[in-house]
């Protein structure tokens, strides 16, 4: 899938991305590949998973 950071909180290391469909998706900085440090507008490509807490997140994160 591919979408846009919405929101990334640096100093808590987590934000959101909004897919084509408009759905939100939380992601890790532990989810990113490549050490890419990310920032809000940046486009990414991302596999979605259901977490632990039965939410929808973004894994394998990396920028296109």
């Amino acid at each position: 899938m591919q979408g846009t950071i919405t929101k990334y909180f640096t100093d808590r290391g987590f934000g959101f991305i909004r897919p084509a469909d408009s759905r939100s998706d939380f992601f890790h900085k532990s989810a990113m590949t490549g050490g890419t440090v990310p920032a809000v507008d940046m486009v990414m490509e991302f596999v979605e998973e259901m977490g632990s807490n039965d939410r929808i997140r973004a894994v394998n994160v990396r920028p296109i």
